[in-house]
């Protein structure tokens, strides 16, 4: 099977924020590079704190890298202004992971789909009236003719992540950011809404970038997965491979934590502290926690490197 055209690069890219005194930052988003082909989903998986939603907010220009390149189909977008980053957010998309928080209270479901319809498209009047319900009833929210004027707290929680879906695609992207878009909803409805996005991924031809603490659910959509810890990207390969034969002793520990995975008592890690996220920390970021730690793992940088099968890995015993 052929590769897919590539979309977007990151490469090499650092997020930062102050944490206050003289030259302290804190780095959620470390050095880290990937690629999205046309048409692929790609998943990033991580426990909470391990930079996934601050990547995705690079990778769609809500935030700036500090330090890095950002290609999109060869241009580079990291630092782009104006006219160039209007273009570039009609092409990449993000859905948000909390539709409570995501939608304008004050504003119909009609206004809040036709913004950048108007906005990206210039399409209004009729036009306008019949593209925002095609894109309700593409989402699942029939009819749309009934529901396009009611307000986000008249819907349910699926219903909302439907109608932000719906504000996504309004804009015709080639690639959406997705971040953790079914963890706020009840468990009876996450199936809904993940088979929805993979009817659209089909239809529409779109890339995805999929973010989520759930292996399963990563497996399910994405055709690769990407394991994050502490900003950094320890391990990369195709979803099957990570789940047979996961080489990061992190990626070990996401599966043991997973249900279904059989693990009985505590989990296989030395410590349950916060990963360190200052721009001075030394060696792997998993050492604290990490069962086959060597001292050379405090201390020397962990390059990713890439193994057979096109399956790469940050760590010095390569998945013993």
């Amino acid at each position: 099977m052929s590769e897919p055209v590539e979309l977007l690069r990151a490469e090499d890219l650092v997020v930062r924020f102050p944490a206050g005194g003289r030259r302290r930052w804190i780095v959620p988003v470390d050095h880290l590079s990937l690629t999205i082909g046309q048409g692929e989903s790609v998943g990033v998986v991580g426990e909470s704190g391990s930079g996934k939603t601050t990547l995705g907010r690079t990778l769609v220009r809500i935030l700036e890298p500090a330090v890095g390149h950002l290609q999109w189909q060869n241009q580079d977008v990291a630092h782009i202004r104006g006219r160039a980053l209007r273009h570039y957010h009609a092409a990449v998309q993000m859905v948000f992971q909390d539709p409570f928080a995501s939608l304008n209270p004050a504003r119909t479901l009609f206004d809040q789909v036709a913004l950048p319809i108007r906005y990206h498209r210039g399409l209004s009047g009729t036009q306008q009236a019949e593209r925002v319900e095609s894109l309700l009833e593409q989402v699942g929210l029939y009819p749309a003719r009934d529901l396009r004027e009611k307000y986000p707290h008249e819907l349910s929680g699926g219903q909302r992540q439907r109608v932000a879906i719906a504000r996504a695609l309004a804009a015709k992207p080639r690639l959406v950011v997705a971040d953790e878009p079914v963890s706020m909803l009840d468990v009876s409805i996450r199936a809904g809404i993940l088979q929805l996005l993979t009817e659209l991924k089909e239809q529409l031809a779109l890339s995805f970038v999929f973010i989520t603490h759930d292996l399963a659910s990563a497996r399910y959509f994405s055709a690769r997965i990407a394991v994050m810890y502490a900003g950094r990207l320890v391990e990369m390969a195709a979803a099957a491979d990570i789940i047979r034969r996961p080489l990061h002793p992190y990626t070990r520990l996401l599966m043991a934590a997973s249900p279904g995975s059989g693990m009985k008592g505590p989990l296989p890690e030395t410590s349950q502290s916060s990963p360190d996220l200052t721009a001075q920390r030394r060696g792997c970021p998993f050492a604290p926690r990490c069962p086959l730690v060597m001292e050379r793992c405090r201390e020397e940088a962990i390059d990713f490197r890439w193994l057979a099968d096109q399956h790469g890995v940050a760590c010095l015993r390569d998945g013993e």
